[in-house]
């Protein structure tokens, strides 16, 4: 589980670096397009702007750009204390809108102006972020709280909800971090789970194949191609040709001993149900043919699997001569007694 914990770490931190490097930019482009706004606007004195956002702002862009250069989970993870200081900035930014003076439905209305931001932020970290969307939003917000006629100061950001902005911020991060951790941890199960399925595949000393019930390929594994000797595009067309050995099909459906017609009857099977198909000759290799109906993606499927037996023919010839040998000398025995 720490393992697991530590590669979600190592790949958040790589994912959210990039989002908040693109909330940095979007900010910087906000700030600028608002200032240019009210300028062109000549409404200058409504935005009494410090200094302070906009150089930390800067050394928020500056550090990404340089952290994006040295790619180090620990540089990145620095960069997402410091997304913290983004969310204060848009607060400043906002709260700037409304003064002391203003009226408790007002400073509600702040507040759930804050939550939505935030909201918003933290969605921007798990999904595609729209800079377009930010910036409209923003614009919104500055012609909203421009019709209060308040003189814009810095007071609305040290107001009596600092509390409650640290309360909504530590809960959304601890959410996220949460589902995030949730998804890794379920992903790198299921990732560990196929492969080790995959090994166990590779591993089998059988052929795998599995087509769907038009015989397109959905699976197959290493031994298959070498048992067939062929690329896995000439596999198709390699059974639509098979035909069984003389003597060796197992299949009462069959009536014109070729392999592909009983592989295609398996799909009137029973779901799971099995059954041995015969022996077919591919250059010095005799391989004996299985057959399955099963579900693959919730879709039925064939299994087909196939396997050398060629040691197990030699067997039986070995059987067949020593029992033939045995009736001979039997009969000679008897032959030589009898005179």
């Amino acid at each position: 589980m720490e393992n697991i914990r530590n590669c979600w770490r190592e790949e958040e931190v790589n994912e959210k670096y990039q989002v908040i490097k693109k909330f940095a930019y979007t900010l910087l482009l906000i700030i600028f397009v608002v200032v240019a706004f009210n300028l062109l606007c000549g409404r200058n004195h409504d935005l009494l702007l410090s200094y302070i956002p906009f150089d930390l702002l800067h050394i928020i862009e500056c550090t990404a750009i340089w952290y994006g250069e040295n790619k180090t989970v620990a540089a990145k993870s620095s960069i997402i204390i410091l997304s913290s200081e983004l969310n204060s900035t848009m607060w400043f930014l906002m709260g700037a809108f409304i003064s002391k003076e203003t009226n408790y439905f007002m400073c509600s209305l702040f507040c759930l102006n804050k939550l939505l931001w935030v909201a918003n932020y933290w969605i921007f970290l798990n999904k595609e972020f729209y800079p377009t969307k930010a910036l409209l939003l923003f614009l919104l917000h500055r012609v909203f709280y421009s019709r209060l006629r308040y003189p814009i100061n810095w007071s609305g950001a040290f107001t009596n909800d600092s509390g409650f902005n640290f309360f909504i911020v530590r809960t959304y991060w601890r959410q996220t971090r949460e589902k995030s951790f949730g998804k890794f941890s379920y992903s790198k199960t299921i990732e560990k789970a196929e492969k080790r399925l995959s090994l166990i595949f590779e591993l089998f000393p059988d052929g795998i194949l599995i087509i769907s019930s038009d015989h397109k390929i959905l699976f197959s594994n290493e031994n298959l191609i070498k048992l067939l000797n062929c690329s896995l595009q000439e596999v198709i067309p390699l059974i639509n040709s098979i035909e069984y050995n003389e003597g060796k099909t197992y299949s009462q459906w069959n009536v014109s001993n070729k392999l592909i017609d009983d592989v295609s009857l398996i799909q009137n099977l029973q779901l799971n149900d099995e059954i041995l198909l015969g022996i077919c000759q591919i250059g010095q290799c005799n391989l004996e043919w299985k057959g399955q109906k099963i579900s693959w993606d919730d879709e039925d499927a064939i299994l087909l699997t196939v396997r050398n037996v060629n040691n197990l023919i030699q067997l039986e010839r070995t059987i067949s001569d020593s029992k033939l040998k045995n009736v001979i000398l039997r009969s000679v025995s008897h032959e030589l007694r009898t005179q």
